[in-house]
């Protein structure tokens, strides 16, 4: 019997370097097994292609893969030739071959990068699309946080990497103008210039981290924000791969705390620099490791959709009790927080909310109708087949249906006019991934009298891994009827569950 493990390129050379640190973990505990189809340019790395194996049996492993190889040795014995698909990124220290392996893997080859003395902190800067603020859990590192290390550390600042942006520099070299500045030299050359160093910082990024990890540095500057922190990997609007990154068992490693603040465009970062800098600390491994096996990680959280949505970076941006509670692992999301405590005190969960307390679900059991039924509906009607999803059974099995046709919808009368804040949809589940995707693309229409209004770009709507979708509205619009449309031909539409929230 024969295994191929098969890796799914994509991502950056970081991202890569990851999967085959797991792929080659995997080939070391499953007789027989082989790794195919990944390449890594930049280490010269091109394995066989897995196109023209013969294979009777595939399974695949994602980013939820809990670590159990002797499951998987089992569920491939009573079968021939096997196939392991890795699709994911398996940021997770536990997953990978020993480092002394690794490094043999990806070589340390001094002379691909810059050298400087070793009273030097070498801070490397990741700016991309984080002067953007468009991807939250990849928040620049602010001001306070480098002045910090720098005084604590004694050593020299050179800030190597993404300095292509002008006003993120000029603010660094503004607070730091006797540091040296060193532009990207290329992806190669910048990993090995960190692992050349003695002493690192490393920025949100998987890249950063990982020549680090590989490096023979003394010291390694932390920072736990982002998904670089193991207490925040469920605040964010959509989920994103799970990481275990923190080397606790490593005495190189130090770890600095610092409140909840996600990814803001550059404009924003002041303001969320002065927020932090009196509770920016040097923490513990051992915190650390508390942080690993925060209470909400044992203990399930209440289901989110019971309250109108947060707005996740006003609340932690006005609220800033909530922000540290929030990384000190006690609650694992801004509506987590709002829902157990932050309602209570007072808070808000967004900008413009209501003093009321009249916000409230606005869908249940109301009057609804949808485009058609198909043989495939569970009742033959098309009233009762699209009540099914206002019946308030979130976890049910059962879904409405329509007929392939152009353009299908499904039309909820909310009785009166009211302001609507936030959508739910629960997408069809299907172990089958095609039947979930059919939802894609989607547009929310509303009316309040006339006629419909397109009102998509209304709303900030995040993936809840293709299962059930967050819409959230910038301002809280108004309207009567509000309906969920399928744009083309041949579309189907089918859904679990749809909750309406706002007040009238």
């Amino acid at each position: 019997m024969a295994v191929a493990i098969t890796v799914e390129n994509f991502g950056n050379m970081g991202n890569r370097m990851m999967q085959y640190l797991f792929a080659l973990h995997l080939q070391d505990h499953i007789p027989g097994a082989s790794v195919y189809d990944l390449e890594i340019p930049e280490w010269d790395i091109y394995l066989p292609k897995s196109s023209e194996l013969s294979i009777d049996k595939t399974i695949t492993l994602t980013d939820d893969f809990d670590g159990n190889i002797e499951n998987i040795r089992q569920s491939i014995l009573p079968f021939g030739n096997t196939q392991i698909d890795i699709k994911g990124f398996f940021q997770n220290t536990n997953l990978f071959i020993k480092k002394e392996s690794a490094r043999k893997i990806f070589p340390d080859i001094p002379s691909e990068g810059l050298s400087f003395p070793d009273n030097s902190l070498i801070i490397n800067i990741r700016c991309g699309e984080l002067v953007t603020g468009a991807v939250s859990w990849y928040p620049l590192l602010p001001i306070d946080f480098y002045d910090f290390i720098i005084k604590e550390s004694g050593l020299s600042p050179i800030f190597l990497g993404q300095l292509d942006y002008p006003d993120y520099v000029a603010q660094l070299k503004a607070h730091f103008p006797e540091a040296l500045y060193v532009p990207s030299q290329g992806a190669l050359k910048d990993f090995q210039t960190l692992r050349n160093a003695k002493h690192i910082c490393i920025s949100v990024s998987t890249f950063s981290w990982l020549a680090a990890w590989l490096s023979n540095s003394e010291t390694i500057y932390y920072p736990l924000v982002g998904f670089l922190s193991p207490a925040l990997q469920k605040c964010y609007e959509v989920p994103i791969a799970p990481t275990n990154l923190t080397c606790t068992d490593e005495p190189r490693f130090r770890y600095y705390y610092m409140p909840l603040f996600y990814g803001e465009p550059l404009e924003a970062t002041h303001s969320i620099n002065k927020r932090i800098a009196h509770d920016l600390r040097l923490t513990s491994a051992e915190m650390v490791n508390v942080l690993k096996r925060a209470p909400f990680i044992l203990e399930p959280a209440q289901n989110l959709t019971d309250t109108v949505g947060v707005d996740n970076r006003w609340y932690v941006n006005t609220y800033s009790i909530a922000a540290n509670e929030i990384a000190m692992g006690y609650y694992n999301s801004p509506t987590h927080h709002f829902i157990q405590i932050g309602k209570s005190r007072g808070y808000k969960p967004y900008r413009n909310a209501p003093e009321d307390d009249q916000v409230k679900l606005l869908s249940l059991h109301c009057p609804t109708t949808q485009s058609s039924i198909s043989p495939w509906s569970y009742v033959q009607s098309i009233e009762k087949d699209s009540a099914i999803l206002v019946n308030g059974q979130v976890s049910q099995p059962i879904f409405n249906h329509t007929m392939a046709e152009e353009s299908p919808s499904w039309t909820i009368d909310l009785g009166s006019i009211c302001q609507i804040k936030e959508i739910f949809i629960y997408n069809r589940v299907h172990e089958d991934p095609i039947i979930p995707e059919r939802l894609f693309p989607f547009k929310i229409d509303i009316k309040e009298k006339d006629s419909f209004k397109d009102v998509t770009d209304l709303f900030s709507i995040q993936n809840r891994g293709e299962q059930i979708l967050h819409a959230t509205a910038f301002a809280p619009l108004p309207g009567r009827f509000l309906r969920i449309r399928l744009p083309g031909k041949e579309r189907i539409l089918h859904l679990r569950q749809v909750q309406i929230f706002g007040w009238t």
